[in-house]
This record gives C-alpha cells, structure tokens and sequence, in this order.
C-alpha cells in the first residue's frame, strides 16, 4: 500500500476517535464511540479487507430487490464489513469504499418503513422476525462511521433504529427448550436494545431500551435452574427477569428439531453487546456473559480437529463452519479470559485462511459447501467483523494454554441427559451417540480429515431403501436429496433407551420402531477410541439398510479426499484410505452406494431377521490391521439368545437384546465368564 493510500486511511479513521456529541433534533444526541489503544491482527485484517473488496465486486451495481433475510441481511452484513474495513483496518481504497458505504446506507434507510420508500420488489423491508438484528448491523455500522454521515443520513438511520428496537419495549423475551429454542433470537434482539440504550442517553425510551436488553440477553441461555435463582443479575434475581428457559440444563439448546451446536455458539451473538460498552470505555454488564462460559464448556467438547465443529445430531447448514467458531473463541478468549479458547480459536483461524486462500479473492466457501443460503459469503463476513474488532480492543489472555494441552484436557466421555446423546473424546477418535429426535451415532478419526460425516442415521441405519434417481444436492450439499428423503420417510420411534459409563467406556441400548419392524441396538465407546456396534432387527429385513457409514468425498475441501480407496473382504471387514477399518459378525450384505460428495458403506445390508449383527470400528487401522483384527474371534460364543458378546482391548461388551434380565454365560476358551446384564441394556466389564 502506497503511502497516500495509508494517510487517506488514517483520515477516514480519525471520526472515530472524535469526542464531540453530534445532535439530533431537539431531544437525542449520539454518544460516539471512544476505541482504545488497538493492537495489531494482521492476518484477520487482511480476510476482513479481501471480504470487503470482494462483496463491492459481488453487489456492484445491485439493488435491494425485495425485503427477504436474503436481500437485506446480506446488505447490512456488507455495510458492517465496509465499516470496518474502513475503521479497524488500512482499508485498500478507502474513498472509494467510504462513497460505496454511504450509497449502500442511503437506499438501505430508505427502503425501510420509515423511509418512504420501498425495495425494487415494490415492498418496504422492516418489522420481521429478524429485521432488529439486521437494523443493528446497519446503525452499528453508521455509528462507527457517525462522522461520514451526512445531517440528513442520520436522523434516517436513527429513525430506522428507533422504530426497530421500540417493538420490544413491550414484548416480554420468549422461551423455548424443546425442539425450537429462542436463544439466538432472544440474544440478536438484544443487540439493537443495548446500542440504543447506550448511545442515546437523552432519548425517553433510554432506559426501557436498556432494562429490554438486559432481559433479552439474560434470558438467551437461561436454564430451568436460573429461572428459580435468587441470585442478583443487574440489580435483580434471576427469578424477577425469567419467565422461563431456553437452555436445557446440561447447557445443549435444540433448534430446528434436534440439539444444534451452530446455535450453541450464539452465545456470540450476546458477546457482541461487549463492544458497544467498549467503544465506550463503559463496563461490560453481567448480562453480556450471562452463561457464556458454561455453554462453550460444551462447544469445547464437540469442537473438530480441524477447529470446526463436530456434529453429534448432524447439522442442517454446512460442515464448516469455521468463521463462527473462530470468532467465538476469540470473545471468550478476550472477553472471558477462557484459558482454552485462544488456542482453538488460531486453529480455527489457520483453517480459514487455508478455506479463503482457495479461491484468492475474498470468497471462504467452495459453492457446494453452503448451499441453502445463498448469500452466505455476505452474512459470514459479519463474523469476521466482529471477531477482528475483539481481537484488536482487547489483549489476548495471559498464560493461554497450548493446543496439546486444550486436547488432552477435553478427552473423556461425557453424557448429556437432556440432550439425549454422548460424546467420548479420545487421542486416537471421536464417537457419539444420539438418541433423541435424531437416532444416529458416529466413530471418526480425530484428524483434520474425519472421513466420515455424521449422517442422520448413522449407524443406525435405514427401514426404507434409498431411492434411485438425479443426485441432487441436500440441504448440506455433501449427501443427495434421495438419501436425505429416505431418511425422512423412515419413520422410527424410541421405546426405551439406557445408557452407562463402565470402566471408561460409554454405552446406550436402544429398543425401537422401524417401518414397523422391532429393532434393538447398542452403541459402545471405548477408551481406546474404537466402538461397537450391534443391532437385531426383527421380521421382514428385505429393504433394511443397517449400519450405515458415510463417508466424505468432498473434492475442495482442504482437508478431504475427492475419493475414497476402499478395500474389503466380503462381508467380514472394510478399510478405508488405509486409515478406518470396520470388522463384522453375523451381518448381512456388505454395500457400497455412491451418493453425491459422500459414498454409503451399509455393513448389514438385508440382515437375518432376530440374529444380532456386530460392527466393531477400528479408527486409525490400516487394511492389513483390519483383516488381522478380523481374522481373530473377537466374538465369542454366548450360551443364551438374545444376547451378543465382545471382546475388545482386554474389555468384554455385551448386549442383551430381550427385555429380561438375564446371567450371560459367555464362553472364553475353556473358561465361562458368567455376567448380569439388564434387560435391553449393555454391560463392559473387565
């Protein structure tokens, strides 16, 4: 950059750190924003000023076209980029990209409600469901850049935010746990509230704008417990600013129907309000933080090798997520001081340096990898705003722990009882199991390749066949359409499920309805990072497709493999890569179906209807490792039926697959090792 561009820059900044109020009508003035002292983040500054110049080459010459989340999201989303391209970086062009932000702000405020005007679709934008949060992202943004603005300009935006945040002032937060929880829109309602409440001190909704806010961020991840609580959050008991809960109490969240780690890390959404006090030189509230730390306690056990995300219950928008988890660990690194959070939060920064540097022009996500929401590049590079603007006013946290260290302190197994699922970390892989509205369990190598991807129904299979036809991307864009309609269509139901912990290993039995056929099967981790898995089903087995692995056939991931080498032996084991081997016992047909980015491995194909199947998966194995593991009996004989037995890593896994309680005689050799096992329940013993 020459050095006239760098002084036209540090003009542009100046307004920034200008004291003067400025006035608005008769009765408001805007606090400006006062930054501190700001370190440097070069490679963040550098992803934020790519992400600005390509979103102006994406939109040049666009206009608001209708007032979908769509259309107007991706255009404050862009607005906040501009800003801070142009406040917390040397923004290449900054002239040129200051003209382009006030353009962009004029037809935005005039296309609202109180505007005037309307989008190209003939219809104003505002007063939506999430019309607030992007309001935010659009006065936020024209508070940084408050000393641009003209007279005229500001007292639209302000009217704009005005209208958007007095919606609330008389609608109580709502609460949901199960299925569809109002979390994030609790938290992204929140953010309007408390700029508003804030920056404009004179106006008379000030304070209900701020007692608004306090409730909508304390009640985002509010447990049942909380809402009892007598303890005192800004001025009040929790019980007094709760009417319910949103969180279940071993801080998973549901949403769209399943538990949903993307929108666990929403607590990023509440975080965000720390930089309004910040630029402010105020104190952050205990409402910004409220539960934050003991929801990323959570997000920390499921985060991948790669810093993304791992997927217990599968996700519905992509893989790779990477700009949210960065970005909330960089708030819970300079915010919370969370000692974790630093190193996670460069992994996952490395990762999306390697995702943009695919491309070389701005662009982080291969078409293919976020293909429900069309405007995704626009909406993601708010997370980067956000993520650059905690990193460069707060200091990293002192005595962060090495990466090495973070992974060794998350191995272990944890359940989560509301939740309906475990997770067991160890060095060697990563499993879960998933009981809930979503039956499905997952062996993965812990590395940045995972091979597989967490399928619904996984594992567990499928009732109906997968029907034949155009592979047409799903919601995720990595599986096809058909195998996300046979999933749809096969209509399951949990009878009962009982879960364990037993010398370090985790374990569930479940006992369902299948297509109307009965099916008992148990997921088993190990500490050694392998699993078992068994499963009886019962009646007409023609069309079942048991135990089903997906694996990842992405062909732009950085990581991943366009395709997979798979060796196998007919229907007594499988490798892949030389990297993931599966051993079987009495299974049916072993079948491979390509699907889309993904190819299906069904290792009980058609099983024998009332036998139990045994899949042992071996992370880490190579094919000659899986053929002699295979080649041993790792099964051994069991003298009552209805019951399978395991033996593995000097511990014994059995299943009772009948509702009785019974004494398993199993034999080992010569020796009968005599074990009680509950009815649909699994023992591991030594």
């Amino acid at each position: 950059m020459d050095l006239k561009k760098v002084f036209a820059a540090i003009l542009l900044a100046a307004p920034l750190c200008a004291g003067a109020q400025v006035a608005w009508g008769s009765r408001d003035r805007v606090t400006p924003p006062f930054p501190p002292t700001m370190r440097a983040e070069p490679r963040v500054e550098k992803l934020v000023r790519e992400k600005a110049k390509f979103l102006q080459v994406l939109y040049m010459g666009t206009r608001l076209s209708d007032p979908s989340e769509y259309t107007i999201r991706a255009r404050t989303s862009m607005l906040l980029t501009l800003a801070t391209c142009l406040k917390f970086t040397y923004c290449e062009e900054p002239e040129a990209t200051r003209d382009t932000y006030l353009r962009l702000l004029d037809e935005l405020v005039a296309a609202h409600y109180t505007g005037g005007g309307a989008t190209a679709s003939g219809k104003p934008w505002g007063h939506e469901w999430q019309s607030s949060y992007w309001t935010w992202q659009a006065m936020f943004s024209a508070w940084l850049m408050w000393g641009e603005l003209n007279p005229e300009l500001r007292r639209a935006v302000l009217a704009m935010a005005i209208d958007e945040a007095d919606r609330f002032l008389d609608l109580p937060a709502p609460y949901s746990r199960f299925y569809d929880t109002k979390a994030e829109e609790n938290a992204w309602n929140s953010n309007l509230l408390v700029l508003l409440g804030e920056i404009l001190e004179s106006h008379p909704h000030h304070e209900r704008w701020r007692e608004r806010g306090f409730e909508y961020m304390i009640s985002a991840f509010a447990t049942p417990a909380d809402s009892a609580s007598q303890r005192v959050v800004e001025g009040k008991p929790l019980s007094a600013w709760l009417r319910g809960a949103n969180v279940h109490p071993d801080f998973t969240l549901e949403n769209h129907g399943f538990v949903h780690p993307d929108y666990m890390a929403c607590i990023g959404l509440n975080l965000e309000n720390a930089l309004v006090y910040r630029l402010l030189a105020r104190r952050v509230p205990e409402a910004v933080t409220f539960n934050a730390g003991k929801m990323y306690e959570v997000l920390k056990f499921f985060t991948a090798a790669d810093g993304g995300l791992f997927y217990p219950g599968s996700t519905d928008w992509s893989l790779h997520r990477l700009e949210l988890t960065w970005a909330t660990a960089v708030q819970m690194d300079r915010l919370t001081r969370d000692p974790q959070a630093g190193a996670l939060g460069e992994l996952a920064l490395e990762t999306m340096e390697r995702m943009c540097a695919r491309y070389g022009d701005g662009r982080m996500f291969a078409s293919y990898e976020f293909p429900t929401y069309k405007t995704i590049e626009a909406v993601t590079s708010a997370g980067l705003d956000v993520g650059l603007m905690f990193a460069r006013m707060w200091m990293p946290t002192e005595g962060a722990e090495p990466l090495d260290t973070v992974w060794w302190k998350l191995e272990g197994a944890r359940v989560f009882e509301d939740g309906r699922l475990f997770v067991a970390r160890t060095p060697r892989a990563i499993s879960s199991f998933s009981w809930g509205t979503r039956l499905m369990g997952v062996t993965a190598p812990f590395a940045k390749d995972a091979i597989v991807w967490p399928a619904n129904h996984g594992y567990f299979g499928l009732g109906v066949p997968i029907a034949r036809g155009a592979l047409v991307p799903g919601r995720l864009g990595i599986g096809s359409k058909v195998f996300e309609d046979a999933v749809r269509r096969d209509e399951t139901t949990v009878q009962t499920a009982i879960h364990g912990t037993e010398n370090g290993a985790m374990f569930v039995t479940l006992r369902a309805r299948q297509a109307a056929r009965s099916k008992v099967v148990s997921f088993t981790a190990l500490p050694s990072g392998k699993s078992v898995y068994m499963e009886r089903v019962d009646g007409d087995t023609a069309q079942v497709l048991g135990g089903v692995i997906a694996l990842l056939e992405e062909p732009e991931w950085i990581y991943g493999r366009a395709s997979r080498s798979i060796v196998r032996e007919g229907n007594r084991w499988v490798n892949v890569d030389d990297r993931m081997g599966y051993a079987m016992s009495e299974n049916g047909v072993v079948d491979l179906v390509s699907d889309l980015r993904s190819r299906l491995i069904v290792l009980n194909k058609s099983p024998h209807s009332g036998s139990i199947a045994v899949i042992v998966t071996l992370p880490g194995a190579s094919a000659a490792e899986t053929r002699q593991f295979a080649s041993r009996t790792f099964r051994l004989k069991v003298r009552e039926e209805g019951i399978a037995a395991v033996e593995l890593d000097g511990l014994l896994v059995v299943t009772n697959t009948t509702p009785n309680p019974l004494v398993a005689h199993v034999e080992r050799g010569s020796t009968i090792l005599d074990v009680s096992v509950n009815g649909l329940s699994t023992r591991v013993v030594r």
